[in-house]
């Protein structure tokens, strides 16, 4: 008679990320697996094995970005790469986005930056550019006779 592992942790977000990692990957049903298994990004055998290998790899480092950002999700390091611990790392919505193929990539001021990467850098002077230029639309300018 064979029994099945029990780790208690199906519920979790962590579990949860496991899962969508082998879904995108393996299942052609999956709307995502176009940009994944599609494209020939793999889950490593160890991770596909079992979620216990995966949580002995990546649990402890989940955990410790977990203490310091809200929105924490997988990342490949090599976006063509496959699921695989040496690729794999946890990041912010804000990290992952400048990961994706699809991420803007203009030529600002002769350097190649990410377009979430100038709006971030240059939002606080356009900010403060409409502010002023609401100002200066509320100002009356005093029309002599």
């Amino acid at each position: 008679m064979t029994f099945k592992t029990i780790h208690g942790m199906s519920k979790t977000k962590f579990y949860r990320v496991w899962k969508a990692i082998k879904n995108r990957c393996n299942n052609p049903n999956v709307e995502s697996y176009k940009d994944y298994g599609g494209r020939g990004i793999k889950i490593c055998e160890r991770w596909l094995e079992s979620f216990e290998n995966f949580r002995d790899d990546m649990y402890e480092s989940y955990l410790e970005h977990k203490k310091n950002n809200n929105s924490t999700t997988i990342n490949r390091i090599n976006n063509n790469g496959n699921y695989e611990p040496s690729n794999c790392k946890w990041a912010t919505y804000l990290e992952q986005t400048k990961n994706k193929r699809k991420s803007i990539k203009p030529k600002f001021y002769k350097t190649e930056l990410k377009l979430c990467d100038i709006c971030k850098k240059y939002f606080t002077l356009f900010k403060k550019c409409i502010q002023c230029r609401r100002t200066e639309r509320k100002k009356v300018i005093p029309i002599s006779s």
